[in-house]
C-alpha cells in the first residue's frame, strides 16, 4: 500500500459465515461471508482481502515528473500453494506471516486481531498471536469518523 503516513495497520481473521455490512446503514449492502479471510486494515476501519499479490514502489523512490508516485508503506503476498499470508511493514526490518491452514475459519469461530500498529518489530510466524476482538467497522461517509491528515 502506498501512503504518505503510517496507516495504523493491523491484521484480522474473519470466519466463514460472518454477517457483514458495508457501514452504510439500513439501505446499505449486507452479506454473509462465504469464505474465511485474513485481511490488513488501515486506520482500523477498512480492509483488503487476501484474494491477490500487490506491486509497490520501493521506499525512497520518486520522480519529479511523476508526483503521484509514493513509496510503499506495506506489502502483502498470499502464497496460495503453501497457504501462507505474508505482511511486510516497510518501516520495519521484520516480515510477519500467517499460516492459513492453521486457522479455524469455520462458521461461529471468533474474529481475531493481530495488533501491528505500535509493534513494528514483530517478525516471524504470528499465526498463534491473534487475539479475540470485535470486528472493525467500515468507514461510511454518513458517519463522523473521518480523520484529518
Amino acid at each position: 500500500m502506498d501512503w504518505l503516513e503510517n496507516m495504523q495497520t493491523n491484521l484480522w481473521i474473519f470466519p466463514q459465515g460472518m454477517e457483514r455490512d458495508g457501514g452504510m446503514g439500513a439501505k446499505g449492502f449486507k452479506w454473509t461471508s462465504q469464505y474465511g479471510s485474513v485481511i490488513a486494515s488501515v486506520y482500523g476501519v477498512e480492509g483488503k482481502s487476501i484474494s491477490g499479490s500487490r506491486v509497490s514502489v520501493p521506499r525512497g523512490i520518486g520522480a519529479i515528473d511523476q508526483p503521484n508516485i509514493s513509496s510503499a508503506i506495506w506489502r502483502t503476498v498470499a502464497d496460495q500453494e503453501h497457504q501462507v499470508y505474508f505482511f511486510e511493514n516497510t518501516f520495519s526490518p521484520s516480515l510477519v506471516w500467517v499460516k492459513l491452514n492453521q486457522i479455524d475459519f469455520k462458521p461461529g469461530s471468533e474474529v481475531r486481531k493481530l495488533a501491528l500498529h505500535g509493534n513494528s518489530d514483530l517478525g516471524v510466524d504470528r499465526t498463534a498471536n491473534f487475539k479475540k476482538a470485535e470486528p472493525f467497522k467500515f468507514l461510511a461517509p454518513h458517519e463522523k469518523r473521518f480523520f484529518a491528515i
